[in-house]
């Protein structure tokens, strides 16, 4: 499986329409008029703003990943993140790694305590995550958490197969001017 290349949003509105709706049920339909405790988060990726070579690598990902459930990208709308967990710490380890990148605003807390006492490299994750460093490693057993005011979460997702039919006949697609790609988050 390859990985999903990094589109970050030069302009969020114009590459992604993020919307939100009512997750799927076990057969496939979708849960509406029901209670729902969260909603799946959908996104629509147009690609007639996107360059050539961007153009050629979501296509080579989406050619090589339609069939796979749960590859993950990085969500392209950063999001406030509060209280959470990336690590725990071993008495050893001095490398952690967030569950995404981009971490603005960010705020780390040992054992429940504030630190200053490490550094963040951007994209420095084996998937391009962003990687705290602790000056002194972590006691053992003390939880690592972390507050983001703007946050790029890793999430896993999928090629809506519906949504994405006409992405396979690509001459029909420049013809009609169809030109987007969905992608629909995995909740387990």
């Amino acid at each position: 499986m390859t990985a999903f290349p990094d589109l970050a949003p030069e302009s969020v509105d114009r590459r992604w329409r993020p919307f939100l709706r009512g997750a799927r049920d076990a057969a496939g339909g979708y849960q509406l008029y029901e209670p729902h405790p969260f909603n799946q988060r959908v996104w629509s990726i147009d690609l007639s703003v996107l360059d050539r070579s961007e153009q050629d690598a979501l296509l080579e990902h989406y050619d090589l990943n339609r069939a796979f459930v749960g590859w993950t990208f990085f969500d392209p709308l950063p999001r406030k993140r509060t209280n959470a967990l990336f690590g725990t710490g071993d008495g050893a380890t001095t490398i952690f790694y967030l569950s995404g990148k981009d971490a603005e605003g960010l705020v780390v807390r040992v054992a429940g305590v504030p630190t200053v006492a490490f550094t963040r490299t951007p994209g420095l994750g084996p998937d391009g995550e962003d990687q705290v460093t602790f000056d002194v490693a972590p006691t053992n057993g003390a939880e690592l958490r972390f507050d983001a005011a703007d946050f790029r979460d890793r999430v896993a997702a999928l090629y809506e197969p519906d949504e994405n039919a006409i992405a396979d006949r690509r001459v029909e697609a420049s013809i009609y001017g169809i030109s987007g790609i969905v992608i629909a988050e995995v909740i387990a």
